[in-house]
C-alpha cells in the first residue's frame, strides 16, 4: 500500500509494536499463557503496510519487547 515511502512503514512498526506491548501489558491478567498474542497482529499489518523490510523490523521489535518486558 505504502510502499513507495518506506519511511511510514518503519513508523507504523514501532507504533504497531508499541501498542501491542502496551495492550498486552495492561492485559496481561487476563492471558498469561500466550506471551505473543497481540505480536503476530502488529507484525502482520506492519508487513501488509510497509512491505517486508518494515515486517522484519516489526518483527525484531516485537521479539525484543516479548523477551525483555514478558519472558522470564
Amino acid at each position: 500500500m505504502f510502499r513507495g515511502h518506506p519511511a511510514i512503514g518503519y513508523v507504523v512498526a514501532f507504533v504497531s509494536v508499541d501498542a501491542a506491548t502496551t495492550l498486552q501489558w495492561w492485559a496481561s491478567d487476563f492471558y498469561q499463557g500466550a506471551p505473543f498474542l497481540t505480536i503476530y497482529p502488529a507484525v502482520v499489518i506492519t508487513a501488509f503496510v510497509g512491505g517486508y523490510p518494515a515486517g522484519l523490523l516489526s518483527a525484531v521489535l516485537a521479539g525484543l519487547s516479548q523477551w525483555y518486558f514478558f519472558i522470564p
